[in-house]
């Protein structure tokens, strides 16, 4: 197991700045490589570049809760999700849904914004657009 976690490049554990627009203003998000890798990979079935998809999910948050602080777990749970599903369809399983699940509590508007990243992922692991969003 330790092999999995020693194991890898260094560089993609690197962390890399980019930066976004959100909102009109130039935004700094580190985030590890790896992460932006995968992201690149969603967003380019959109025809977008991983910036470009990461403002979805953030006006998403600021339109449904009028804030978006800590938002960088977000694109890093995406990943995560994007990489379970992989696995579940390689195994031909159906992995659990998270965007399923009731939106009744305070925290619905990180639900909405996490379930964003959750259909691209599921779009972009099955071949298709990542997501439905115009």
């Amino acid at each position: 197991m330790c092999r999995i976690f020693a194991g890898q490049a260094p560089e993609s554990c690197a962390s890399e700045t980019r930066s976004l627009r959100l909102r009109g203003y130039g935004t700094p998000i580190r985030l590890e490589r790896a992460v932006w890798a995968t992201l690149d990979e969603i967003a380019a079935g959109d025809g977008l570049s991983a910036p470009q998809f990461i403002t979805r999910p953030h006006d998403e948050v600021l339109e449904m809760n009028g804030a978006a602080p800590n938002f960088t777990p977000l694109p890093r749970c995406g990943c995560l999700a994007r990489l379970s599903r992989r696995i579940a369809v390689s195994r031909r399983v159906t992995p659990p849904r998270l965007r399923d699940t009731p939106r009744t509590h305070t925290r619905s508007a990180g639900l909405a914004a996490r379930n964003h990243l959750f259909q691209a992922a599921d779009g972009a692991a099955q071949g298709g657009r990542a997501c439905g969003c115009a």
